[in-house]
């Protein structure tokens, strides 16, 4: 689960930073344009023989969240906003093993 949490944790990264960030030809650091109210969706795909885990629910919530911080308070609190809820559930009608 680990590597799923690590999996989590860059694409969210790498999202925040598509949404937020404009590197601007004038200058060389990094700006912080205007953007709209957007959120980060989190999806957890439960394929068609499986359960929901809860505990997967909480620690990919916790990951999440966890990101989110550190964006706060690596940016002086700029950071992104998560969709409510944090985890959307969403079932597969795919068996695992077609993935």
């Amino acid at each position: 689960m680990n590597y799923r949490i690590s999996l989590l944790v860059f694409l969210v990264s790498m999202i925040t930073y598509a949404q937020f960030v404009n590197i601007g030809k004038e200058s060389k650091n990094v700006i912080f344009k205007e953007y709209e109210e957007k959120s980060v969706r989190i999806v957890y795909l439960v394929s068609s023989d499986r359960e929901v885990e809860n505990d997967y629910l909480i620690g990919i919530e916790k990951a999440a969240i966890s990101v989110q911080n550190f964006y706060r308070k690596e940016l002086n609190g700029l950071t992104f906003k998560l969709n409510q809820p944090v985890v959307e559930v969403l079932r597969c009608n795919k068996i695992a093993n077609y993935f």
